[in-house]
């Protein structure tokens, strides 16, 4: 079954009033795309909220606080049958016409519902909420037996049923907004592409929660506790650090690896921006269906206050694709220090010895000391199995040579409405404590290996509020990696 994912639950959660639940009652791709079927598993089940994906990248859809019900039907020949029936297989018991729904006819109510509003959540698959509030709620919902969830005569997504072609569903009715919902001066491009070819669709069933969520919370509410610990001190600390003596490493090595948008080049551009008290853009960043990154990178950074390079190299590679990409052999070659810095990946070809610069005799200075797995905190619920299935394969290799592994979550602020408000919050957010739980078990790590964090995206400055969380991730990442090398060194 379904699930609403969690940065959309938790802004509808917000713009409803409080923490919600939603259960999937309706799916285009399972169900069909009918309305019939839409009335049969939604009617009478109070609040629900429709979400519609199109094929332009837009997730949309409306509210409405009240039930979807039925109206009467009728057969051309005038008799009236009340609802449901199988619109595709019903038989008039007075004149016999059967199996065409263009047989069929019905008369739209107007349901009043001053709680309704339609709403946009992602715009070009970005991550970019927005609600509406109906203005006339008198027209807030039309109840229509041969049609699906109509909010006015803004979104009236199909009628009757629609076939899936093309892996898409053609709508047949029509969005008009600003008719019955005030859009404040957007129109159908800005709400929704002005795209109705629906990849899906989906009607949840809206309850109050019972509450039930990351329960390691401490009585401030803070479901991690960061002591007295401040930014100062952690820089600070960041700074001084040096490997173990004895471990014949000059600095850490820590590879970054995701999925191609995760933000693992935004990271280290973050974490850049933190040292240097200004934001940085060294690493090529930003959003493409392939990797930005081509070369493997060894990244330095240099703190403008001590004017010293941290003992910490940010190694960055191509992101993991669910077709193409790193393969594990490319990864295990890069875990265990063959791979010099700059060198060109070929997509066509693994990576091998005759590779120009591939370094045979590896030393512990050239070898990875931690792993980071980046991952979009906003896909954790609908991570790919594929990409996951390569991190799992690279995980059965390097768990026997006892490497480090943390996972860092981007975009944190995405998938909680009070983080997006004010990034401080993330410690606080019983949101992003059900993330990290649910991330943790995703790929078999501990809760204290999970790091939710925001990168430096949309600002043109520096935010202490931002450092805080890559701050406390990178200490830990420094912990690990110094725990490693002192066992290295006492296994010599």
């Amino acid at each position: 079954m379904a699930e609403i994912q969690r940065c959309y639950k938790s802004v509808l959660s917000k713009w409803l009033g409080g923490r919600k639940e939603f259960t999937l009652l309706y799916q285009a791709t399972r169900d069909g795309c009918s309305a019939s079927v839409f009335h049969q598993k939604c009617n009478g089940k109070g609040p629900t909220v429709t979400l519609l994906y199109n094929t332009a990248g837009y997730v949309f859809g409306g509210y409405t606080s009240i039930a979807w019900t039925a109206t009467t039907i009728t057969c051309v020949c005038g008799y009236a049958a009340s609802y449901p029936p199988d619109t595709t297989k019903w038989t008039c018991s007075y004149c016999g016409a059967k199996g065409n729904e263009s047989y069929l006819s019905t008369t739209s109510q107007y349901s009043n519902d001053p709680a309704a509003f339609i709403f946009r959540l992602t715009d070009k698959k970005s991550f970019k909420p927005k609600f509406y509030r109906v203005k006339q709620a008198g027209n807030a919902v039309i109840q229509n037996s041969l049609n699906g969830p109509c909010f006015g005569s803004d979104l009236q997504p199909f009628t009757k049923t629609v076939t899936k072609t093309d892996n898409y569903f053609q709508g047949n009715g029509s969005i008009n907004v600003g008719t019955h919902y005030n859009m404040a001066g957007d129109d159908n491009t800005v709400f929704c592409g002005n795209n109705v070819q629906y990849t899906d669709i989906e009607v949840y069933q809206v309850t109050e929660s019972e509450g039930k969520h990351f329960a390691s919370a401490s009585a401030d509410g803070a479901w991690r506790k960061t002591g007295q610990v401040n930014c100062q001190m952690l820089q600070s600390y960041i700074e001084r650090f040096t490997p173990p003596e004895g471990s014949k490493v000059k600095a850490v090595n820590m590879l970054l690896l995701g999925a191609v948008g995760a933000g693992k080049s935004s990271f280290f551009n973050s974490i850049n921006s933190v040292f240097q008290g200004e934001i940085t853009g060294l690493a090529r960043s930003g959003s493409a269906d392939r990797s930005l990154t081509t070369t493997y990178r060894r990244y330095r950074v240099k703190s403008n206050v001590t004017g010293d390079t941290l003992k910490i190299r940010f190694c960055d590679t191509r992101g993991l694709e669910c077709d193409g990409g790193l393969d594990l052999v490319d990864l295990i070659a890069v875990v265990e220090g063959h791979i010099p810095d700059r060198l060109q990946f070929n997509p066509t070809a693994p990576i091998n010895s005759d590779c120009t610069g591939y370094n045979s005799s590896p030393s512990p200075d050239d070898k990875i000391h931690c792993i980071a797995f980046v991952i979009d905190g906003t896909t954790v619920d609908v991570f790919p199995e594929k990409i996951l299935h390569a991190i799992k394969s690279l995980q059965q290799r390097i768990n026997t040579k006892g490497i480090p592994q943390v996972i860092i979550l981007t975009k944190a602020d995405k998938v909680c409405m009070e983080v997006q408000e004010n990034v401080g919050d993330m410690f606080n957010s019983a949101t992003i404590g059900d993330l990290v739980e649910q991330a943790g078990h995703l790929f078999g790590l501990p809760r204290s290996c999970v790091f939710p964090v925001k990168n430096y995206e949309d600002e043109v400055e520096v935010d202490k509020l931002v450092h805080m969380p890559l701050l406390l991730c990178l200490k830990q990442v420094l912990r690990f990696a110094d725990d490693y090398l002192q066992d290295s060194i006492s296994s010599d």
